[in-house]
C-alpha cells in the first residue's frame, strides 16, 4: 500500500542553470514497488516532465521508514558516500528543447544502519529547492 506521494518546498541551497531550470514537474520512481529484504541494489529514475529543462539533484537520497504514523529518517552510508556526500549535479543537455531529462541512482538496502525490516519505505530526492520521494515496500 503507497501511503502518498509528494511534492514539498524546502529551502536548499541551489545553483542556478542559467534560466534553464523548472522544478515543478520532478518525478522519482524505483523498478519495483515491493522488494525482498535481502536485496543489494535497487535503481531509481529522477525524470524532470518539462521538455528542456534541466535540473540539479542531490547525490545521496535520504531513506525513510514510515512506522504507522510518521516517517522515520534513517542512516544510510553507501559504499560511495565519502565521494558522494555533499555533492548536487546536473541533468540536462543545452540544445535539446522537446527532451525530458532523466537520471538513474542506486541505492543499496544493506547501507541503512540498523538494517531493513518489513514495512513502507520511500527514498527522498532533494532537486533544486525542493524535493520528491517515491515509496515502496520490504518483505520476506
Amino acid at each position: 500500500e503507497i501511503i502518498s506521494s509528494e511534492v514539498i518546498k524546502e529551502p536548499v541551497t541551489e545553483k542556478v542553470l542559467q534560466g534553464t531550470a523548472d522544478y515543478s514537474n520532478i518525478s522519482v520512481k524505483t523498478e519495483k514497488d515491493t522488494y525482498s529484504k535481502d536485496t543489494e541494489e535497487i535503481v531509481y529514475t529522477i525524470t524532470n516532465h518539462n521538455p528542456g529543462k534541466g535540473f540539479y539533484y542531490f547525490s545521496l537520497p535520504y531513506v525513510e521508514f514510515y512506522d504507522g504514523e510518521s516517517w522515520i529518517r534513517l542512516a544510510y552510508y553507501p559504499p560511495d558516500y565519502h565521494q558522494e556526500a555533499g555533492v548536487w549535479n546536473v541533468c540536462g543537455v543545452e540544445g535539446e528543447p522537446e527532451m525530458e531529462f532523466s537520471t538513474n541512482g542506486i541505492f543499496y538496502p544493506q547501507s541503512v544502519t540498523g538494517g531493513i525490516q518489513d514495512g513502507a519505505y520511500r527514498l527522498v530526492i532533494f532537486v533544486g529547492d525542493t524535493w520528491v520521494s517515491y515509496q515502496f515496500r520490504f518483505e520476506n
